[in-house]
């Protein structure tokens, strides 16, 4: 997935003024690489919740415009190893925990109509004098 943000800014600082403050700002979030006028960071989203199932890459350029500068930032999010690991795992412990309580209605189901049918019969050896079981 692919996102672009872009900031105008008026100020009287340099390009590599202006870089380094950003660079700065960002330094307690991600790693970060400068290369020119350029700032590459990679793991912005370390300090997120569920941050293990993302990867992500974003270059934040910084060029002159009339009277300022320009901030672009261009960020790629994609999904890691660990999300495809929990969502295969997820999809194979839903359709396992569909089948719990089905098995679980069909074995009690079954003992329920065994329980029945051994106390019907019982009932009907103790009190007939035939012994003789219709079952139904």
């Amino acid at each position: 997935m692919h996102s672009r943000f872009t900031e105008r800014i008026n100020c009287s600082m340099n390009e590599s003024e202006l870089v380094d403050h950003i660079a700065q700002e960002f330094s307690p979030l991600a790693q970060i690489n400068r290369q020119g006028s350029c700032l590459q960071l990679h793991s912005l989203s370390k300090n997120t919740h569920g941050s293990g199932f993302i990867c992500d890459h974003t270059t934040i350029s910084v060029s002159k415009a009339d009277g300022g500068y320009i901030i672009d930032a261009d960020i790629h999010v994609s999904p890691s190893k660990w999300f495809w690991i929990a969502l295969v795992v997820g999809i194979l412990f839903a359709w396992l925990c569909f089948f719990i309580p089905l098995g679980a209605f069909w074995y009690q189901r079954n003992m329920l109509h065994n329980t029945l049918s051994r106390t019907l019969r019982n009932i009907v050896v103790r009190h007939s004098s035939s012994g003789s079981v219709n079952q139904s």
